[in-house]
């Protein structure tokens, strides 16, 4: 148990968490899944919040942004095809074309096959740097390798970290795992803003994988509040999920206080991150997840 990491974060969830925070489909996910959690974060003790934060399998704490939940009906397996799509993004082993039936790409087919897992992530370390999947929860579902259990999200992590570099912001950084593999890619300056009930989660994952203060964590009334400025900013699947005013509100503030901004969102909500930003200057579909849309805006 790692009381004084949570009693830290509790301090910091009591003194921030603001109701009018939950908007769009983020508030039918509180209301319905978070709410008894976030009533013992506010008044319960810190043995009972880290007994909630230490089994997240057990609760819906991570429900809307990772796997590891109560009812999540994932499982570990041996099924490599996420690293592969990985290795193909990053360029670490040449994209398969089924309109070439060559010899040779059937040897390669073969090959692949009979790939292993530790021999796809050592051709990645040698791009970026050493790989592991630090695993400290109970319950966590994925690909079974010799480095950790990796799950989608961390693959996803993995990807999005290698597309950073400078003085990064992430807008909902999920659990934290892109923070934490940006910061084994060597960026050392890394920001986090995000809800309080997500950022409780960041900050007792990070905390224990990396150490307490190796990222910073804020809170929406903190970064409006701040004069930083950055190299990059970073949204994945969130930007669109809130109100059209919250979303207006984020992108002001990007296109004033950074240089780039990288968006992989999906486009079937009321809005598109386009419609807040103007046209980027790259586009093309997120090599890892069908249906969402890779683009890079610069200021």
């Amino acid at each position: 148990m790692n009381l004084s990491l949570v009693e830290s974060l509790l301090a910091t969830y009591r003194r921030t968490f603001r109701e009018e925070h939950y908007g769009g489909i983020w508030k039918g996910i509180f209301d319905r899944f978070q709410r008894p959690l976030h009533e013992v974060f506010m008044e319960g003790s810190a043995g009972e919040a880290e007994a909630i934060l230490r089994n997240p399998a057990s609760n819906y704490l991570h429900y809307g942004f990772e796997n590891t939940f109560k009812d999540y009906k994932g499982g570990s397996s041996r099924d490599l095809s996420p690293l592969h799509r990985l290795s193909e993004a990053l360029g670490t082993e040449r994209l398969q074309n089924p309109e070439h039936l060559s010899p040779q790409m059937k040897v390669r087919r073969l090959w692949r096959k009979l790939d292993s897992a530790e021999a796809i992530l050592l051709r990645i370390d040698r791009l970026l740097g050493p790989v592991d999947f630090p695993n400290p929860f109970p319950g966590e579902t994925g690909t079974i390798t010799g480095r950790g259990i990796d799950s989608d999200r961390a693959i996803h992590a993995v990807y999005q970290a290698s597309l950073l570099k400078g003085h990064v912001l992430e807008i909902g950084g999920g659990l934290g795992r892109t923070a934490y593999y940006a910061q084994r890619f060597g960026i050392a300056d890394y920001t986090i803003v995000d809800l309080p009930f997500s950022g409780i989660s960041q900050g007792y994952f990070l905390g224990n994988v990396l150490g307490t203060h190796a990222i910073k964590l804020q809170s929406p009334d903190e970064f409006f509040a701040s004069a930083d400025t950055y190299d990059l900013v970073l949204n994945v699947d969130s930007m669109t999920e809130l109100s059209i005013e919250a979303a207006q509100k984020y992108a002001s503030a990007v296109m004033d206080r950074a240089k780039r901004f990288i968006s992989i969102n999906h486009e079937s909500n009321r809005f598109a991150v386009r419609d807040l930003f103007g046209k980027p200057q790259t586009r093309h579909p997120y090599w890892l997840r069908a249906g969402y849309v890779e683009e890079l805006f610069t200021f």
